[in-house]
């Protein structure tokens, strides 16, 4: 069970990485194009946002990756627990009644 939480707890950090990582680049390139109408001339403002997220940013990516994943994976158990207790007084409620 502790291996299961494990792997999933992994699959909810990197997808929060990615998507961390994949707005750090968005917001990067749109102030590289936003900026370069002010004289800056910028070849390739993708690439450079990749290399400025992995060389500079990168620490700061991962830390807030890894809060939202112990956010969300504490949201997930406890919604899993809400479900599993709203079954079992289902079940009360319903011998209950017969």
């Amino acid at each position: 069970v502790a291996l299961l939480l494990f792997y999933f707890f992994g699959l909810i950090f990197n997808i929060n990485f990615f998507i961390s990582f994949t707005q750090f680049v968005t917001a990067s390139t749109c102030c590289f194009w936003y900026f370069k109408n002010a004289g800056a001339d910028i070849a390739s403002p993708l690439n450079i946002s990749i290399k400025r997220g992995v060389k500079y940013h990168l620490g700061s990516i991962i830390l807030g990756a890894f809060i939202l994943s112990v956010i969300w994976t504490f949201k997930l158990i406890l919604e899993m627990f809400y479900v599993l207790f709203k079954t079992i007084v289902a079940c009360i409620e319903t011998k209950v009644l017969e």
